[in-house]
């Protein structure tokens, strides 16, 4: 049976970087080792704290996984590209395309990697 990780081209954990989510480190080693810039990928997080912030905070659109994790007061977090509900498998596909195309001038995003910690 495939493990979630089979299907990323890259997994990068927090002990890669000795660093946590939402400290940009493990956001800025998978741009570099995947060779993309933040408008070229989409991060997929269930924290609006650690995943939506940290990807953020490089320019990374994020999509929040509604998991009804909440953000600490008195952050400001930037706005998520889209929101899914949690336990939809199928809900990340059917983001729609003019969310995904109102943020990107030219090319369809890519989803090519897994970050966790």
């Amino acid at each position: 049976m495939p493990r979630l990780w089979d299907y990323f081209e890259r997994v990068i954990s927090s002990s890669d970087v000795k660093a946590c989510k939402p400290d940009t480190a493990i956001f800025r080693r998978a741009l570099v080792e995947l060779d993309v810039t933040p408008s070229q990928v989409i991060y997929i997080g269930d924290n609006p704290y650690d995943d939506v912030l940290g990807a953020g905070l490089l320019g990374i659109p994020a999509i929040l996984l509604e998991r009804d994790t909440p953000a600490p007061p008195n952050v400001e977090l930037p706005t998520p590209l889209a929101r899914v509900a949690d336990g939809d498998p199928g809900a990340v596909a059917r983001v729609p395309t003019a969310s995904v195309q109102a943020y990107y001038r030219s090319a369809k995003p890519i989803f090519k990697s897994s970050i966790y910690s």
